[in-house]
């Protein structure tokens, strides 16, 4: 099991990569591809390595907040 701190030290890395998303999500690496396949979430080629930035991340999950009804 990864500890809190472990977990944050990947999270505020400029760049993710699709398992440290997939990790900050609570999804699977499939769940990141289905994303990238819609081209819903913005990232990165890097030779044959894919990335995330983390602000292009906390923008895409601005778009997909639902609010509460009680707000």
């Amino acid at each position: 099991m990864k500890s809190d701190s472990a977990q944050n030290n990947k999270i505020n890395k400029p760049l993710l990569n699709i398992g440290e998303l997939a990790d900050y999500f609570n999804v699977s690496q499939r769940t990141i591809q289905r994303i990238m396949e819609r081209r819903a979430l913005p990232f990165y080629c890097i030779g044959k390595s894919i990335r995330f930035k983390k602000e292009d991340v906390d923008n895409y999950l601005n778009k997909v907040l639902v609010e509460s009804v009680s707000k």
